[in-house]
């Protein structure tokens, strides 16, 4: 194609306009695989033939496909003859509207949707070519400002922050966005230093489900301005639970169930939700038994010889639904309760738990198998509301 086109380019140098149309318009065919550089030759040639041969419309449609190709382009004034320049330079007029047409209508489609920050984004990048880009970056910078005033009014200045910083990010000689902005940061710094303050009080009473909540606003907050707090509080959290499973480690090297549940129910209350808690919940599921065979619960269960009831208040069945118990059979049917896991939490209720079952006897026959003359088993003791 290269070699077609300076061929071409040489007919028009000669004045053999037509001949160098007809040469032009069987290198059309060929423009679909043509590399950019020429097919900008070729758009260019085909709007100065064009031109030569009187056609100003064909002329200012090739130049308007030029510059769709390359917005930038531009004619070397000197070089070309007046009618040239007023064609090409019409042509630019038209390709600009559209262009600007076509960005303001982005622009006013985003604000009609509420999402000002793009609209003022491509209003900001046109404004020096389109006039409408200009008028509109104006009016959305108004709005902006008059939609954080409101904001920073009802004292909700995250919202006040992130419109004043839209404006001033498009617009740094805003003033009014400027100071309004540097305001917002503060009262939105003294608003988390606050908030600290109150979930320190409530993490430091067990208050874990308020301090929770407050944690999440704290991390509302401080997206906006890069606040150290919500990972000030995490290490807090994760300080607790590094406690919590040393001490359920140690609790479960002395097999005392209680402690173990309580330090369980401790690190689930402190979010239930289980996204701060996970790794450490993962760490206490468990405590493992060494020496005795463990054993399925079903047969281990139709082995008991004798069973004492947990003494439950009906007031507190709501918090004993349904509960795990681990435990050792000896080689004498007597039972040592290894690990409790009440999810619904009441100290009260696992106290009974542990204290009823651990005066249960089994038939001494479901250890004969085991050469450690020991089993453990764990099974689910269900309470009716």
């Amino acid at each position: 194609m290269s070699g077609s086109l300076a061929a071409a380019v040489d007919l028009y140098n000669k004045a053999q306009f037509e001949e160098a149309s007809r040469l032009l318009q069987q290198i059309e065919g060929q423009s679909s695989t043509a590399a950019a550089e020429d097919l900008k030759k070729l758009r260019l040639y085909q709007a100065l033939v064009a031109v030569a041969l009187n056609d100003s419309e064909n002329a200012k449609k090739r130049f308007l496909e030029l510059l769709t190709l390359e917005p930038a382009f531009a004619l070397i004034r000197e070089e070309y003859a007046p009618k040239v320049i007023g064609i090409f330079d019409a042509a630019r007029t038209a390709y600009l509207d559209a262009h600007c047409n076509a960005i303001c209508a982005e622009c006013g489609a985003a604000a009609a949707r509420g999402d000002f920050q793009k609209a003022i984004s491509i209003s900001k990048a046109a404004r020096a070519e389109c006039d409408c880009a200009r008028e509109m970056a104006d009016f959305l910078e108004l709005s902006l400002i008059q939609k954080g005033m409101a904001a920073f009014q009802r004292g909700d200045f995250t919202a006040a922050l992130k419109n004043f910083n839209t404006v001033h990010d498009a617009n740094p000689g805003n003033e009014t966005a400027t100071d309004y902005s540097r305001r917002a940061f503060g009262e939105i710094e003294s608003a988390i230093s606050q908030a600290v303050s109150n979930w320190k009080v409530l993490f430091e009473s067990k208050d874990y489900a308020n301090a929770k909540s407050l944690y999440e606003q704290v991390v509302f907050m401080s997206a906006d301005v890069a606040s150290s707090a919500p990972n000030e509080i995490r290490a807090k959290y994760q300080g607790l639970f590094d406690r919590d499973t040393q001490l359920w480690s140690q609790a479960c090297m002395r097999t005392d169930a209680l402690a173990m549940d309580l330090l369980r129910q401790e690190i689930r209350a402190v979010d239930p939700t289980g996204s701060l808690n996970r790794e450490a919940l993962r760490q206490i599921q468990s405590c493992p038994v060494t020496g005795c065979t463990e054993v399925a619960s079903m047969p281990t269960l139709e082995r008991l010889r004798s069973r004492v009831d947990p003494k439950v208040d009906p007031a507190l069945r709501p918090y004993a639904t349904r509960i795990a118990v681990k435990i050792r059979i000896d080689d004498k049917g007597r039972v040592a309760v290894l690990d409790i896991d009440n999810p619904a939490g009441n100290p009260v209720v696992s106290r009974a738990v542990r204290d009823a079952v651990q005066q249960w006897k089994f038939d001494p026959e479901v250890a004969e198998h085991a050469a450690t003359r020991c089993v453990v088993t764990e099974f689910q003791m269900e309470f009716e509301q």
